[in-house]
């Protein structure tokens, strides 16, 4: 009897145990909240090519006041409408506009100076540059001409159209004639330049390199085109020296 009463004893305090141990929670997962992302479709941005620029002067120096004829024009391979600025160094205005055909722009540089003339040429997405360099100088000084003609006592050929005379210098022949030494081949183009000599006997004829007489006289404006001139003396029978000024406009 004891050791049934023991073992029920023994058997209250296990379930004592068991009965105080606490009992195990239960756990419930998280929920989660956040949003499921999506990576965006890329968006295709067309390719934008540059316009060409173009950009030529019709001198790129001379003297003061100097006038300049560019020629613009652009190009797009995208078929954009293209936008012009033209800036000349100057400190004038630009010219800018359409550019949907060649254009022609005549600028006149009033000071002495190197200038930059620049052409940007936009398609409103992307642009190009072009330029060129224009030197401006000083006015040219006069140009003076020397010499003496020396009339023998043979004979003299006459050119009607200017009446001047030329000294026969080979032979007896009054068909030839040598004017070496009376011959003056312009430093440049004297085109629209005033000329007068100093003694009233003396006359010139102006010639091109084909060559063709452009005109003659003993004062006036070189003809255009000239690019050498000969001297010669208007009235016959004797030696006479000179000094012909040209002076520019």
């Amino acid at each position: 009897m004891r050791v049934l009463v023991a073992t029920s004893i023994f058997g209250l305090a296990l379930a004592g145990c068991a009965a105080s141990q606490p009992a195990a929670e239960e756990t419930t997962p998280p929920v989660s909240t956040s949003v499921p992302t999506t990576t965006p479709t890329p968006t295709l941005v067309p390719l934008n090519h540059p316009p060409t620029a173009n950009l030529t002067a019709g001198v790129t120096g001379g003297p003061v006041p100097l006038a300049v004829s560019f020629t613009i024009n652009g190009t797009d391979f995208d078929g954009d409408e293209l936008q012009y600025n033209l800036t000349f160094g100057d400190e004038t205005p630009a010219e800018s506009g359409s550019l949907n055909e060649d254009l022609q722009i005549i600028h006149t540089f009033t000071i002495v100076g190197s200038f930059t003339v620049v052409l940007n040429v936009s398609d409103g997405t992307s642009f190009t540059l072009n330029s060129t360099t224009i030197e401006v100088g000083l006015p040219p000084e006069p140009v003076i001409f020397s010499g003496e003609v020396l009339l023998p006592d043979a004979w003299a050929s006459t050119i009607a159209e200017n009446n001047c005379f030329l000294a026969i210098l080979t032979g007896d022949d009054p068909l030839t004639y040598d004017l070496i030494g009376r011959t003056h081949r312009f430093p440049h183009p004297l085109d629209g330049w005033s000329y007068a000599f100093d003694n009233a006997d003396m006359g010139a004829i102006f010639w091109d390199d084909a060559p063709n007489i452009l005109g003659s006289g003993a004062a006036g404006t070189v003809p255009a085109g000239t690019t050498y001139t000969q001297v010669c003396l208007r009235v016959p029978g004797a030696n006479v020296s000179y000094t012909m000024t040209i002076t520019p406009p």
